[in-house]
């Protein structure tokens, strides 16, 4: 509160501002540690709108987003409020249709080579608008977009975030409504680009719903594929500040999985105002922390996806076979016997939440995962480890989930696919 005086009269006024402190992320186990090399833990963001992604007062205004016209932050601005939330890094993901030419994509970059420091990162990425193309599942408001604007030859488009990339993506326009105007080109060749430059794509809010409700999802089912073709490495499974992630994403990406088309599950806030408390990315680095080493570990899925809890899943058999974090393995399957007994390991430490643990295993070609395990009234730190036999059928995958109401908190592991050649 201030006092003061104006025009010979005595006033007074006061401000409220309420500060919350927010706990750290917790740590893992200490039995995670044993037997393997030194690592750390990094939290971050992959969807981070700033600035240029306005309509009014942006850097420079871009008026195909009408939607947002209050003013966001530059990343410099940013870089401070995620490090105030515990996290290491960020992906700025300016949409396409806002970077008018390779000038401004250079100084994005630029920008972001500039606030990388020892203890964080900004990865140079876009959020690719995406011409939607084959076979459609299910249409989105951006269908009438296309039309409205005079894109009368039945487009639609989806979103997918590029990251680690060094040359701007084109994507659409930044005139009103030219959100999906040529120059744009199909995920295929979004996602190829992508790769050659050393980055990695994620479908970003595929399934609708999350923060643009159903406004814009991913309908080229047909012709999305992912790692086993060496083009998508993720799926948006979190989107947006929901305590427990976004279960129609999940959902679809789940579904993708089903069919053979394997990406890793990532999360990102979609902010296109300030830094936000959610379901980060927490990536395993077993070298310094830099945009090189988080974006080989995350398109390794070397990583979980939580807004609090540690959670990871481990593979092991009784022949000193072991994958631990995440992963994909490629295994012979004539070398596979009937019913070969493995072990799901789940190192795990919620703190004082009280939920369930729920473990999953999913097989190419099942019409669902299977849920072999579900730990009940977990609270604290340790490892569940649950013997299974491994499928030689088909490919197949393990995977975990953490879920407290009563706490808000929730968390999900990365995959281990098992792989059969």
């Amino acid at each position: 509160s201030v006092t003061y005086v104006q025009d010979g009269t005595l006033k007074s006024a006061s401000i409220a501002h309420v500060i919350s402190l927010l706990p750290a992320y917790l740590g893992p186990p200490s039995s995670f540690g044993q037997g393997r090399s030194a690592g750390t833990w990094h939290a971050g963001d992959l969807h981070v709108h700033n600035c240029r992604d306005q309509a009014i007062s942006g850097c420079p205004d871009c008026n195909a987003e009408s939607f947002n016209i209050s003013g966001a932050f530059h990343n410099s601005d940013l870089k401070p409020q995620y490090q105030a939330l515990g996290m290491d890094w960020f992906s700025t993901t300016t949409h396409s249709y806002c970077v008018n030419n390779d000038t401004e994509f250079n100084a994005i970059a630029a920008e972001a080579a500039a606030l990388d420091d020892a203890s964080f990162a900004v990865l140079c990425g876009t959020e690719l608008t995406t011409l939607e193309s084959g076979p459609q599942s299910g249409s989105d408001i951006f269908d009438t977009v296309c039309f409205l604007n005079g894109n009368f030859d039945g487009r639609g488009t989806a979103h997918m975030g590029g990251h680690g990339i060094t040359s701007r993506k084109k994507g659409g326009d930044d005139g009103y409504l030219d959100n999906c105007d040529d120059p744009i080109f199909n995920h295929t060749r979004n996602i190829e680009d992508v790769n050659a430059e050393g980055g990695f794509t994620i479908a970003n809010h595929p399934g609708g719903g999350g923060v643009w409700g159903g406004g814009l999802n991913f309908n080229s089912i047909a012709r999305f594929q992912g790692m086993e073709k060496n083009k998508a490495v993720g799926s948006e499974v979190w989107n947006g500040t929901g305590w427990n992630g976004s279960p129609e994403h999940k959902s679809w990406w789940i579904a993708r999985l089903l069919e053979g088309k394997m990406t890793w599950p990532f999360s990102g806030s979609d902010t296109h105002d300030s830094a936000v408390d959610f379901g980060a990315t927490h990536v395993y680095l077993e070298g310094p922390l830099n945009d090189a080493n988080l974006i080989a570990a995350m398109r390794a899925g070397k990583h979980y996806v939580s807004n609090g809890p540690f959670l990871v899943v481990n593979v092991f058999d009784a022949n000193g076979n072991r994958v631990d974090v995440g992963g994909a393995v490629l295994v012979q399957k004539h070398r596979v016997p009937n019913n070969y007994p493995i072990t799901v390991e789940v190192p795990y430490n919620v703190g004082a939440s009280t939920g369930s643990v729920k473990i999953y295993s999913g097989r190419i070609g099942d019409s669902a995962e299977t849920l072999i395990h579900e730990e009940a009234q977990v609270t604290g730190s340790g490892t569940l480890q649950i013997p299974t036999p491994l499928s030689n059928t088909a490919t197949s995958w393990y995977r975990a989930e953490f879920s407290s109401s009563a706490d808000r908190k929730s968390a999900l592991t990365s995959l281990i696919v098992i792989a059969l050649i």
